[in-house]
């Protein structure tokens, strides 16, 4: 049986996301803070929203939830030798 910690109903409850799935969807903390931050930026400036927003809402939250229902991605950089960067 698994247990689900005050935090994570809380934010099941609120809409938002866990890191556990944030993370799924990046791979590592490094590269979902630089996307996300990127992805704020773009909306901040005027870019069009991925997802159905609130006009209270944050562009940080809203590109976390962008990233978390798979609207936005990443590409990876090979190397030389073909090997991911």
């Amino acid at each position: 049986m698994q247990v689900k910690r005050r935090q994570d109903v809380k934010a099941e409850k609120s809409g938002e996301y866990s890191i556990e799935k944030l993370l799924g969807k990046c791979g590592s903390i490094y590269k979902l803070v630089i996307v996300s931050a990127k992805r704020a930026l773009e909306i901040s400036e005027g870019s069009p929203k991925l997802v159905e927003t609130s006009p209270k809402e944050k562009p940080a939250l809203i590109a976390l939830r962008e990233i978390s229902e798979g609207k936005i991605g990443m590409k990876t950089k090979k190397n030389k030798d073909g090997a991911k960067a």
